[in-house]
Protein backbone atom coordinates (compact mmCIF):
# COMPACT_ATOMS: atom_id res chain seq x y z
CA UNK A 1 0.00 0.00 0.00
CA UNK A 2 1.41 2.93 -0.81
CA UNK A 3 1.60 6.27 1.39
CA UNK A 4 -0.51 8.40 0.03
CA UNK A 5 -3.10 5.16 0.14
CA UNK A 6 -2.53 4.29 3.85
CA UNK A 7 -3.26 8.16 4.63
CA UNK A 8 -6.56 7.71 2.79
CA UNK A 9 -7.96 4.58 4.69
CA UNK A 10 -6.33 6.62 8.12
CA UNK A 11 -8.79 9.65 6.92
CA UNK A 12 -11.19 7.30 6.10
CA UNK A 13 -11.04 5.05 9.57
CA UNK A 14 -11.16 8.12 11.54
CA UNK A 15 -14.37 9.44 10.16
CA UNK A 16 -15.98 6.27 10.20
CA UNK A 17 -15.74 6.30 13.94
CA UNK A 18 -16.74 10.12 14.67
CA UNK A 19 -19.66 9.58 12.82
CA UNK A 20 -20.50 6.78 14.86
CA UNK A 21 -19.34 8.88 17.85
CA UNK A 22 -21.35 11.81 16.90
CA UNK A 23 -25.11 10.48 18.67
CA UNK A 24 -23.31 10.14 21.47
CA UNK A 25 -21.35 13.43 22.25
CA UNK A 26 -24.22 15.53 20.84
CA UNK A 27 -26.63 13.20 23.21
CA UNK A 28 -23.98 14.50 26.43
CA UNK A 29 -24.35 17.72 25.22
CA UNK A 30 -27.95 18.01 25.14
CA UNK A 31 -28.05 15.88 28.65
CA UNK A 32 -25.36 18.02 30.72
CA UNK A 33 -26.60 21.29 28.87
CA UNK A 34 -22.97 21.77 27.25
CA UNK A 35 -24.25 24.87 25.17
CA UNK A 36 -21.87 23.47 22.29
CA UNK A 37 -23.30 24.25 18.45
CA UNK A 38 -24.24 20.59 16.84
CA UNK A 39 -21.48 20.04 14.35
CA UNK A 40 -22.81 20.49 11.04
CA UNK A 41 -20.52 18.50 8.85
CA UNK A 42 -20.75 15.30 10.66
CA UNK A 43 -24.53 16.03 10.58
CA UNK A 44 -24.43 16.20 6.78
CA UNK A 45 -21.42 14.51 4.93
CA UNK A 46 -21.91 11.40 4.34
CA UNK A 47 -19.26 10.18 2.47
CA UNK A 48 -14.96 10.39 3.35
CA UNK A 49 -15.07 14.03 2.97
CA UNK A 50 -11.85 16.40 2.28
CA UNK A 51 -8.81 17.52 4.93
CA UNK A 52 -10.57 20.81 5.93
CA UNK A 53 -13.77 19.28 6.75
CA UNK A 54 -12.34 16.43 8.73
CA UNK A 55 -10.36 18.79 10.65
CA UNK A 56 -13.44 20.68 11.58
CA UNK A 57 -14.67 17.35 12.68
CA UNK A 58 -11.91 16.78 14.94
CA UNK A 59 -12.22 20.24 16.56
CA UNK A 60 -15.07 19.47 17.71
CA UNK A 61 -14.85 15.95 19.18
CA UNK A 62 -12.23 17.65 20.48
CA UNK A 63 -14.11 20.33 22.25
CA UNK A 64 -16.62 18.02 23.61
CA UNK A 65 -14.02 15.49 25.00
CA UNK A 66 -13.00 18.80 27.30
CA UNK A 67 -16.37 19.76 28.05
CA UNK A 68 -17.46 16.07 29.51
CA UNK A 69 -16.20 15.11 32.59
CA UNK A 70 -15.84 11.28 33.75
CA UNK A 71 -18.89 11.22 36.28
CA UNK A 72 -21.10 12.28 33.56
CA UNK A 73 -19.73 10.12 30.71
CA UNK A 74 -20.19 7.20 33.67
CA UNK A 75 -24.10 8.37 33.99
CA UNK A 76 -25.01 8.57 30.95
CA UNK A 77 -23.25 5.12 29.49
CA UNK A 78 -24.90 3.33 32.23
CA UNK A 79 -28.36 4.86 31.37
CA UNK A 80 -28.44 5.15 27.55
CA UNK A 81 -28.60 2.85 24.75
CA UNK A 82 -26.79 4.49 22.65
CA UNK A 83 -23.80 2.41 24.51
CA UNK A 84 -23.15 -0.20 22.66
CA UNK A 85 -20.21 -2.61 21.91
CA UNK A 86 -18.85 -0.82 18.88
CA UNK A 87 -19.49 2.55 20.17
CA UNK A 88 -17.52 1.93 23.40
CA UNK A 89 -14.97 0.28 21.55
CA UNK A 90 -14.95 3.38 19.72
CA UNK A 91 -14.81 5.80 22.64
CA UNK A 92 -11.85 3.63 23.80
CA UNK A 93 -9.60 3.82 20.78
CA UNK A 94 -9.86 8.03 20.41
CA UNK A 95 -9.15 8.27 24.30
CA UNK A 96 -5.97 5.36 23.97
CA UNK A 97 -5.11 7.27 20.77
CA UNK A 98 -4.03 10.48 22.23
CA UNK A 99 -0.28 11.14 22.13
CA UNK A 100 -1.01 13.24 26.02
CA UNK A 101 -3.40 12.39 28.19
CA UNK A 102 -4.97 14.12 30.80
CA UNK A 103 -5.94 12.98 34.33
CA UNK A 104 -9.10 13.10 33.58
CA UNK A 105 -8.21 11.22 30.09
CA UNK A 106 -6.89 8.51 32.05
CA UNK A 107 -10.57 8.00 34.24
CA UNK A 108 -12.20 7.85 31.30
CA UNK A 109 -9.89 5.28 29.85
CA UNK A 110 -10.32 3.46 33.01
CA UNK A 111 -14.21 2.98 33.67
CA UNK A 112 -14.47 2.88 29.42
CA UNK A 113 -12.38 -0.30 30.40
CA UNK A 114 -14.70 -1.71 32.72
CA UNK A 115 -17.73 -0.79 30.74
CA UNK A 116 -15.90 -2.73 27.88
CA UNK A 117 -15.57 -5.80 29.54
CA UNK A 118 -19.46 -5.95 31.20
CA UNK A 119 -20.07 -5.73 27.66
CA UNK A 120 -18.27 -8.32 26.14
CA UNK A 121 -17.29 -11.05 29.06
CA UNK A 122 -19.77 -13.70 29.59
CA UNK A 123 -23.40 -12.85 31.66
CA UNK A 124 -22.66 -15.53 33.75
CA UNK A 125 -19.33 -14.81 34.83
CA UNK A 126 -18.82 -15.73 38.54
CA UNK A 127 -16.22 -14.16 40.58
CA UNK A 128 -13.97 -17.16 40.99
CA UNK A 129 -13.30 -17.41 36.93
CA UNK A 130 -12.58 -13.52 36.55
CA UNK A 131 -8.26 -13.65 36.64
CA UNK A 132 -5.50 -11.39 35.64
CA UNK A 133 -5.32 -12.85 32.56
CA UNK A 134 -9.25 -13.76 32.01
CA UNK A 135 -9.26 -9.46 31.87
CA UNK A 136 -6.19 -9.62 29.91
CA UNK A 137 -7.78 -11.59 27.24
CA UNK A 138 -10.86 -9.98 27.13
CA UNK A 139 -9.92 -6.72 26.77
CA UNK A 140 -7.07 -7.53 23.82
CA UNK A 141 -9.34 -6.33 21.35
CA UNK A 142 -8.64 -2.58 22.25
CA UNK A 143 -5.72 -3.07 24.23
CA UNK A 144 -3.20 -5.26 22.30
CA UNK A 145 -1.40 -8.57 23.73
CA UNK A 146 -0.72 -7.39 27.56
CA UNK A 147 0.86 -9.41 29.91
CA UNK A 148 -0.85 -8.93 33.45
CA UNK A 149 1.23 -6.90 36.34
CA UNK A 150 0.18 -6.89 39.92
CA UNK A 151 -2.42 -4.71 41.10
CA UNK A 152 -1.13 -2.06 43.71
CA UNK A 153 -4.76 -1.35 44.23
CA UNK A 154 -5.97 -3.25 47.69
CA UNK A 155 -7.49 -6.47 47.17
CA UNK A 156 -11.46 -5.64 47.89
CA UNK A 157 -12.42 -9.65 46.84
CA UNK A 158 -12.71 -10.60 50.07
CA UNK A 159 -13.68 -7.81 52.05
CA UNK A 160 -14.53 -7.97 55.36
CA UNK A 161 -15.98 -5.44 57.31
CA UNK A 162 -15.21 -6.88 60.43
CA UNK A 163 -11.53 -7.28 59.94
CA UNK A 164 -10.96 -3.79 57.79
CA UNK A 165 -13.17 -1.54 59.32
CA UNK A 166 -11.22 0.43 62.33
CA UNK A 167 -11.95 2.91 64.51
CA UNK A 168 -10.28 6.23 64.70
CA UNK A 169 -10.35 8.47 67.45
CA UNK A 170 -13.36 10.95 67.51
CA UNK A 171 -15.56 9.23 65.23
CA UNK A 172 -18.29 6.76 66.11
CA UNK A 173 -16.37 3.59 64.79
CA UNK A 174 -16.70 3.24 61.23
CA UNK A 175 -17.49 6.60 60.73
CA UNK A 176 -15.25 9.99 60.17
CA UNK A 177 -17.25 12.32 61.20
CA UNK A 178 -15.41 14.40 58.32
CA UNK A 179 -15.01 18.40 58.74
CA UNK A 180 -14.77 20.59 55.50
CA UNK A 181 -10.95 21.10 55.69
CA UNK A 182 -10.24 17.40 55.95
CA UNK A 183 -12.85 16.78 52.67
CA UNK A 184 -10.87 19.46 50.95
CA UNK A 185 -7.69 17.68 52.04
CA UNK A 186 -8.92 14.53 50.43
CA UNK A 187 -9.84 16.95 47.08
CA UNK A 188 -5.93 17.93 47.27
CA UNK A 189 -4.35 15.16 48.27
CA UNK A 190 -4.10 13.00 44.70
CA UNK A 191 -2.98 9.19 46.55
CA UNK A 192 -6.00 9.53 48.79
CA UNK A 193 -8.86 6.78 47.43
CA UNK A 194 -12.74 6.32 48.52
CA UNK A 195 -14.28 3.48 47.51
CA UNK A 196 -17.95 3.33 46.79
CA UNK A 197 -19.87 -0.03 47.44
CA UNK A 198 -23.42 -0.26 45.60
CA UNK A 199 -25.89 -1.92 43.34
CA UNK A 200 -26.32 1.05 40.88
CA UNK A 201 -26.93 0.50 37.09
CA UNK A 202 -27.15 -3.41 36.13
CA UNK A 203 -25.37 -4.94 39.06
CA UNK A 204 -28.64 -6.72 40.50
CA UNK A 205 -27.79 -8.26 43.41
CA UNK A 206 -23.93 -8.64 43.15
CA UNK A 207 -22.50 -5.25 44.54
CA UNK A 208 -20.23 -2.99 42.81
CA UNK A 209 -17.14 -1.18 43.89
CA UNK A 210 -15.42 1.71 42.19
CA UNK A 211 -12.44 3.45 43.25
CA UNK A 212 -11.69 7.31 42.86
CA UNK A 213 -15.31 8.03 44.02
CA UNK A 214 -14.23 10.99 46.75
CA UNK A 215 -14.83 14.71 46.36
CA UNK A 216 -15.43 17.06 43.70
CA UNK A 217 -16.68 20.21 45.40
CA UNK A 218 -17.25 20.40 48.95
CA UNK A 219 -20.22 22.22 49.64
CA UNK A 220 -19.87 22.27 53.31
CA UNK A 221 -19.26 19.93 55.71
CA UNK A 222 -22.89 18.02 55.56
CA UNK A 223 -22.84 17.94 51.66
CA UNK A 224 -20.28 17.79 49.04
CA UNK A 225 -20.40 16.44 45.66
CA UNK A 226 -18.71 13.20 43.87
CA UNK A 227 -16.28 12.15 41.23
CA UNK A 228 -18.54 8.86 40.92
CA UNK A 229 -21.70 9.81 38.74
CA UNK A 230 -24.96 8.04 40.35
CA UNK A 231 -27.20 5.83 38.98
CA UNK A 232 -30.47 4.09 39.77
CA UNK A 233 -29.69 1.68 42.59
CA UNK A 234 -26.81 4.13 43.98
CA UNK A 235 -28.44 5.94 46.52
CA UNK A 236 -27.94 5.42 50.41
CA UNK A 237 -24.43 3.06 48.83
CA UNK A 238 -21.27 4.34 51.34
CA UNK A 239 -18.23 6.21 50.37
CA UNK A 240 -15.69 4.67 52.43
CA UNK A 241 -11.81 6.21 52.64
CA UNK A 242 -8.74 3.63 52.29
CA UNK A 243 -6.61 5.21 55.09
CA UNK A 244 -3.78 3.69 56.87
CA UNK A 245 -5.08 0.04 56.15
CA UNK A 246 -8.79 0.76 56.92
CA UNK A 247 -11.74 1.50 55.53
CA UNK A 248 -13.90 4.25 56.70
CA UNK A 249 -17.15 6.18 56.15
CA UNK A 250 -17.02 9.73 55.41
CA UNK A 251 -20.44 9.94 53.07
CA UNK A 252 -23.57 8.16 51.98
CA UNK A 253 -24.77 8.84 48.17
CA UNK A 254 -27.95 10.57 48.10
CA UNK A 255 -29.39 11.76 44.39
CA UNK A 256 -28.67 13.47 41.19
CA UNK A 257 -30.58 16.93 42.32
CA UNK A 258 -30.43 20.19 40.86
CA UNK A 259 -29.21 23.24 43.14
CA UNK A 260 -30.49 26.88 42.58
CA UNK A 261 -27.34 27.98 41.83
CA UNK A 262 -25.97 24.64 39.79
CA UNK A 263 -27.65 22.00 37.82
CA UNK A 264 -26.83 17.95 38.00
CA UNK A 265 -25.36 17.65 40.88
CA UNK A 266 -24.08 14.58 42.09
CA UNK A 267 -24.86 14.84 46.13
CA UNK A 268 -23.41 13.07 48.94
CA UNK A 269 -24.32 13.37 52.39
CA UNK A 270 -21.66 13.91 54.60
CA UNK A 271 -20.93 11.36 57.74
CA UNK A 272 -20.47 14.85 59.64
CA UNK A 273 -24.58 15.03 59.38
CA UNK A 274 -25.40 11.53 60.89
CA UNK A 275 -22.22 11.21 63.30
CA UNK A 276 -24.01 12.71 66.27
CA UNK A 277 -27.09 10.88 65.55
CA UNK A 278 -25.19 7.65 65.50
CA UNK A 279 -23.13 8.66 68.75
CA UNK A 280 -26.60 9.08 70.56
CA UNK A 281 -27.67 5.94 69.55
CA UNK A 282 -24.58 4.06 70.53
CA UNK A 283 -24.88 5.97 74.33
CA UNK A 284 -28.43 5.11 74.57
CA UNK A 285 -29.09 8.69 74.79
CA UNK A 286 -32.27 8.20 71.93
CA UNK A 287 -33.84 5.18 70.27
CA UNK A 288 -34.77 4.40 66.81
CA UNK A 289 -38.53 4.52 65.88
CA UNK A 290 -40.37 1.42 65.53
CA UNK A 291 -41.10 0.42 61.90
CA UNK A 292 -45.30 0.48 62.41
CA UNK A 293 -44.92 3.93 64.11
CA UNK A 294 -42.77 5.43 61.22
CA UNK A 295 -45.06 4.27 58.61
CA UNK A 296 -47.65 5.49 60.06
CA UNK A 297 -46.32 9.00 60.36
CA UNK A 298 -47.78 12.32 58.17
CA UNK A 299 -45.39 12.20 55.17
CA UNK A 300 -43.43 15.37 54.69
CA UNK A 301 -44.47 17.35 51.47
CA UNK A 302 -42.72 19.98 51.66
CA UNK A 303 -39.43 21.45 49.67
CA UNK A 304 -36.68 19.86 51.05
CA UNK A 305 -33.35 21.84 51.93
CA UNK A 306 -29.86 22.01 52.44
CA UNK A 307 -27.96 23.43 55.35
CA UNK A 308 -26.73 25.86 53.80
CA UNK A 309 -31.12 26.72 53.63
CA UNK A 310 -30.69 26.64 49.49
CA UNK A 311 -33.52 24.54 48.07
CA UNK A 312 -32.94 21.51 45.87
CA UNK A 313 -34.83 19.75 43.24
CA UNK A 314 -34.29 15.65 43.67
CA UNK A 315 -34.08 13.90 39.98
Amino acid sequence: MTSAAHDLAQVAREWHEAVILYPVYSALSREFVFDVAPCTVLETVTDVPDHDTVEEAREWLALMDGRTQVHQLRQFLQTTSLADEERVRALLSRHLRKPIKTNSDRDKIDFLLVQFFSLTAPSQLSDADVSLDFVAQTLEPVLGPVEPAPSSRPVLRNFSPASRIGTRPGSSGVIIAATRSQLEGIVRDSQSDVIQIGYGGQSGFRPKLRHDCGPADVLDARHYTTQCGLVKGDSGSPLLLHEDGKYRIIGINYAWVDLDFINHVFLVVGSASFDPTLKDLIAGKMQATPVKEWIKAPQDKGQQSNSMGQPFRQQ
